[in-house]
């Protein structure tokens, strides 16, 4: 495998490119909008920085990385996709069901791999509990509980325009996206709600989203950027499953030590099992060495924003929204 980057605005990117050098995956070129940001990235890593996305789609990689700022997310999957590249883009997939639709149809026409960046699949917790649900330990369920709590980024992330929202949407897509990979409910309802904890914010920066689903199940995610500097972790991600045969908790995160030290920035969590984005890359790799199909599709992707856009439109008119595409 062969990966070129284009965008680096996403704080993942930095994650995912040590990944790929653990993997010895050569980065074949990388560009942003922002020269700076590309070089920095680029400097750290050996790999060249190149002056257009079109440049890297061209170099001599099978793998287009995205994680530019989420309203980019479309463009370059369009020249990637041109580009006959297999394509990984940052979660979320798009910024509308919209526009996740002609991503769709761009990767289906071009006939190139998609994947996207839901690592928290990957962890070894989430994996333990698939296998709980999917053998019959846990039985039908009948509730979840999640939340995924974390600091608010700022930056682009809170400007609507690139971002698509703030926490409701930024800090509802990993739970979601493991509730379909779990279930693969089709949805019903969804009722939601946001606060800003500062007037002046451009985006909320807490929410809570309720959904429904055909056959009875129901969700409540605490979607939240609620946590200080100086906690000691970035958040959580977890899961409560209310079923037949008993409640059952995981966290993506995984599983940890607490360490809190004498001043308040000694506070950490030390994780003792592989980190979710190598075991994600991991997974990738095989998909283009071997051949499979994407373990997190286009479709999947929709999934996610389908729900968080449902969910936004229930905070604009204040009542619950039914879900009919």
């Amino acid at each position: 495998m062969r990966v070129g980057i284009i965008g680096c605005a996403h704080m993942h990117v930095n994650s995912y490119t040590s990944c790929l050098d653990t993997l010895g995956v050569p980065i074949t070129g990388i560009y942003d909008r922002d020269a700076g940001l590309a070089q920095r990235v680029a400097a750290a890593h050996h790999a060249p920085v190149l002056a257009t996305a079109e440049a890297v789609a061209a170099s001599d990689c099978d793998t287009v990385l995205i994680c530019a700022e989420n309203a980019w997310h479309l463009p370059y999957v369009r020249i990637a996709a041109a580009a006959g590249k297999a394509i990984v883009v940052e979660k979320p997939m798009a910024i509308s069901v919209a526009e996740c639709d002609e991503i769709i149809s761009i990767v289906e026409k071009a006939g190139v791999k998609l994947m996207v960046a839901h690592p928290v699949r990957f962890t070894n917790t989430m994996a333990d509990l698939r296998r709980l649900v999917r053998d019959g330990t846990v039985g039908t369920v009948r509730a979840i509980n999640a939340t995924n709590h974390g600091q608010n980024p700022g930056g682009w992330f809170i400007q609507k325009a690139l971002s698509g929202g703030g926490a409701v949407f930024d800090h509802s897509i990993h739970m979601i996206d493991l509730v379909n990979d779990l279930f693969g409910w089709e949805l019903e309802t969804v009722t939601a709600y946001a606060a800003k904890s500062d007037p002046a914010l451009e985006c909320e920066d807490s929410g809570i989203i309720q959904a429904t689903f055909k056959g009875g199940a129901m969700l409540n995610l605490d979607t939240s950027w609620n946590r200080p500097n100086n906690y000691p972790g970035w958040g959580d991600a977890t899961l409560e499953l209310i079923a037949d045969n008993g409640r059952f908790v995981a966290d993506g995160f995984g599983r940890q030590a607490e360490f809190y030290g004498q001043k308040p920035v000694e506070n950490a969590w030390l994780r003792f099992e592989p980190s979710m984005d190598l075991n994600m890359w991991q997974a990738y790799q095989r998909v283009i060495d071997l051949d499979l199909p994407s373990p997190v599709d286009a479709h999947a992707g929709r999934y996610s924003v389908l729900l968080a856009e449902k969910a936004y439109e229930s905070i604009a008119t204040g009542r619950t929204v039914r879900v009919t595409r």
